[in-house]
């Protein structure tokens, strides 16, 4: 068992990947990826099959590939070689709907949030959805945002938010809570090795070391498979304020390629900014991204806003002061804040506003106010 842990938690397989521009990304990668399969080639016999390695062996040439290609300006081989890829690791890729959404809040409801920083008193609830057609001018280049394209952006915590959002002043931020109206599917890459690890914390598995085996290596299974795509869309920003940003080829790809997917609707990711320190942190430190699938001259989305629900924008200082908490209904998870300052997020501001959040919801959907969280198309 310690074999397996030691092999999850190997630095070959850490994730985000730190490099600067004083080095080559292509060789950066390239490095990581030969890292990461030596490490897998080297595991002890028995737990990874042959077929595995070779399957992540092709995945990591053939995104690697795709890198290189796009550093070189070859964008369309860029994506052929890209499509390839997904289309074999396609049957095994990970896929997660509703359960596993964001915080649960113990009332049949899970939630996850957008918040924005603003200096109006009140927005509009369409002012919080994703950017509407006819202003897709203001839609930038991001992690998983393609110029030009509308997205709903979400995370799985207000903390998250907050520290996506670098940061910004309490007071500044309007904030909605979202909740999923009908069926959705989302690409999972929020399974990091160091999620696996806090998930492996020893008090959670007492007096259950079969069960906890047989985790550890389905688990290692699943990383092997996938690692070489969540390294590609975890590469660090080197320069964040650069027009050109390498490590977003290959997540703007995947985005891309869910948009194109009938059964995807989404993809849920790790953030870069935040680690996790607490079992079941998977959803809560965690960002989605779900592209429009029907594009109109104006408005929003039809799909999008049938399969959300949100409520109403509301200032940091409004849900400070609020009394409508309702005990412990959000999640258990701690926050890093800086090296070595860890708090339990229940007894934090970021707690307190997702409890306030929780509650409206709560009387939203119990039918005690005249807003029931639809969101318009126009």
């Amino acid at each position: 068992m310690s074999e397996i842990l030691e092999l999850i938690g190997d630095n070959s397989l850490a994730l985000p990947i730190c490099w600067s521009w004083s080095d080559d990304p292509i060789e950066v990668m390239q490095n990581r990826m030969d890292q990461f399969i030596r490490t897998i080639e080297s595991a002890p016999t028995g737990l990874l099959s042959q077929s595995l390695i070779d399957s992540a062996k092709r995945t990591s040439s053939d995104l690697m590939h795709a890198f290189e290609y796009a550093m070189q300006g070859n964008v369309v081989r860029s994506h052929e070689v890209f499509s390839g890829a997904m289309q074999c690791l396609k049957s095994r890729l990970p896929v997660e709907s509703e359960s596993s959404f964001g915080i649960d809040t113990s009332k049949g409801t899970r939630l996850a949030f957008r918040a924005r920083t603003t200096s109006k008193r009140n927005l509009d609830k369409n002012e919080l959805f994703h950017i509407p057609f006819e202003k897709r001018f203001r839609v930038a280049s991001e992690r998983f945002s393609v110029p030009g394209s509308p997205c709903l952006y979400l995370a799985g915590s207000i903390y998250t938010c907050w520290e996506e959002m670098n940061r910004p002043p309490f007071h500044s931020l309007s904030i909605s809570a979202f909740w999923i109206e009908s069926e959705v599917k989302y690409l999972d890459l929020r399974q990091t090795p160091a999620v696996i690890l806090t998930n492996t914390k020893e008090y959670l598995w007492r007096n259950r070391q079969e069960e906890f085996e047989s985790y550890l290596i389905k688990k290692l299974n699943e990383i092997v498979e996938i690692w070489p795509l969540m390294a590609m869309c975890m590469m660090q920003v080197s320069e964040p304020n650069g027009n050109y940003k390498p490590e977003y080829i290959i997540p703007q790809m995947v985005l891309q390629w869910v948009a194109l997917e009938k059964n995807l609707d989404g993809v849920g990711y790790a953030s870069c900014h935040v680690k996790p320190s607490s079992p079941n942190s998977k959803g809560l430190l965690s960002n989605y991204a779900f592209p429009v699938k029907r594009y109109n001259s104006k408005g929003r989305c039809a799909e999008l806003c049938n399969q959300f629900r949100m409520t109403n924008p509301v200032n940091w200082a409004s849900l400070a002061a609020m009394d409508l908490h309702v005990g412990k209904d959000v999640n258990d998870y701690d926050i890093e804040i800086d090296e070595g300052i860890i708090s339990d997020a229940r007894e934090t501001e970021y707690g307190k506003i997702e409890r306030a959040l929780v509650a409206l919801v709560t009387r939203i959907k119990q039918g005690n106010l005249q807003n029931d969280g639809k969101v318009s198309r126009l």
